[in-house]
């Protein structure tokens, strides 16, 4: 009826339906109520209707406090369909939402519905995301702990293998002694063992603190001939860094290699460093 044309000016049913319930008003009655309400206010709007943000809050907000849960639920969706119309006036209605209100579910589930309504995530789905990149953030930091502990363990055979041949055991092929040649520390195995945890093989540096922490700090930071390839976070030596963007990298497919200077240069660099002719020719 409240749509007829000959009544809908009136505005006599709105102005009923938005009348507070009274404490003792029976369930069956006051979800009646609002369940008309609800209709009533999808098809007419609040524009020129009899309903207004502030007569349909005020309606709300009371059976917001009614003992029924059915009729405190379709409060809830009465209020959201307000939302939808004037956001900031039915804010006006409601307390702030924090966590101290959201220990109503009443509340949570409201604030949630707003959440759906703008289109940002709700406090259920904010909470999972960043649970879930916290996890994927410690899977990402121990896969790189892994990684660099093999590398370490790798750049540990190497030093071995180094400072051996410093005593004329072996004398691989390419390898280069550090710069400042050893002292004498004898033949012993222990005597080689304990020169050998103080020393890094690639700067030559013999430090006390060089114990297994300390050298594999030494390699991280302060190592002047290694770094960390910022591509793959992988440690390796400067003088072979260059082969490592071409050959080992995660990222070697976006280099190339420059056929003057033989760097390794970003593919999508590559054509106008060789054009521009600004490198040196290496034979």
């Amino acid at each position: 009826m409240a749509l007829f044309k000959e009544v809908r000016p009136l505005q006599a049913i709105p102005a009923e339906l938005v009348k507070p319930l009274k404490p003792n008003t029976p369930t069956r009655l006051a979800l009646s109520q609002l369940e008309l309400l609800e209709r009533l206010l999808k098809d007419l709007g609040t524009d020129n209707s009899g309903f207004t943000a502030d007569n349909v809050m005020q309606f709300a907000m009371g059976a917001l406090e009614h003992s029924a849960s059915e009729v405190r639920d379709t409060a809830v969706r009465i209020i959201q369909i307000m939302y939808r119309k004037n956001k900031s006036a039915v804010l006006e209605y409601l307390p702030p939402d924090d966590a101290n209100t959201r220990r109503n579910i009443l509340y949570k589930n409201m604030f949630d519905g707003f959440a759906k309504i703008d289109g940002r995530p709700t406090e259920t789905q904010v909470k999972t995301q960043k649970k879930a990149a916290t996890q994927e953030a410690e899977k990402q930091k121990k896969e790189e702990i892994r990684a660099l502990q093999e590398q370490l363990a790798a750049l540990q055979e190497i030093q071995a293998e180094q400072f051996i041949c410093y005593s004329g055991v072996c004398s691989p092929a390419g390898k280069k002694a550090p710069l400042v040649p050893p002292p004498d520390i004898g033949d012993d195995q222990s005597s080689v063992a304990n020169y050998l945890d103080n020393l890094c093989i690639f700067c030559g540096e013999k430090d006390d603190s060089f114990n297994e922490e300390g050298l594999d700090l030494h390699y991280w930071k302060n190592c002047p001939m290694l770094r960390r390839c910022e591509h793959c976070r992988q440690v390796v030596e400067i003088a072979s860094l260059m082969d490592h963007l071409l050959t080992e990298c995660d990222k070697k497919d976006s280099f190339g290699k420059c056929p003057r200077c033989t760097e390794a240069i970003p593919k999508q660099e590559l054509t106008e460093h060789v054009r521009a002719k600004a490198c040196t020719r290496k034979y």
